[in-house]
């Protein structure tokens, strides 16, 4: 028995040491939400092949980070969106992804990319096209964003942005 001649005090250093080993082997903290709306780590591009073509994620990827590109800085932009309040490419975008949603009919991403030049410089590039399709019955709508990637980096060309489509 514990209670007997000198008591609790002789097992005080062990139960100090299981209690430190028991709070150190425990779950880390979860992170606040203020430290995970930290910037992600800046990590290195990946090199690429010039000479292969932008992949269809890739191309994809690179509509992604031009969501913020005004209409007006691409040629055929400006009141294209599905709604008058349609200000960027990301608005554009995502409203003609919403406008085929309905379960009738078929959908599809299709991405291309054909080798181009720089008319500055002559610098080797891709023209890119990223383009939504829907197809029901009669109706035929086709609407995208045609643009070109820097070959070297695949970095988007300032000023090659361009609304396309019909439907």
């Amino acid at each position: 028995m514990i209670c007997k001649k000198g008591g609790l005090k002789p097992l005080i250093p062990l139960i100090t040491l299981l209690f430190l080993f028991s709070i150190s082997c425990g779950r880390a903290p979860e992170p606040s939400p203020k430290d995970t709306a930290k910037e992600p780590a800046v990590v290195a591009p990946k090199p690429v092949d010039p000479k292969v073509p932008p992949t269809g994620k890739e191309m994809i990827r690179a509509v992604f980070r031009m969501q913020d590109v005004n209409l007006s800085a691409g040629q055929f932009c400006n009141n294209v969106g599905t709604e008058f309040t349609d200000r960027d490419i990301g608005d554009y975008i995502s409203g003609m992804l919403a406008e085929i949603n309905e379960p009738k009919g078929k959908s599809w991403i299709q991405t291309s990319a054909k080798p181009a030049a720089l008319p500055e410089t002559g610098e080797a590039a891709w023209e890119c096209e990223v383009i939504i399709r829907h197809m029901y019955g009669e109706e035929v709508m086709n609407w995208g964003v045609r643009f070109k990637l820097r070959a070297s980096d695949r970095s988007l060309v300032s000023g090659s942005i361009m609304c396309v489509g019909s439907g």
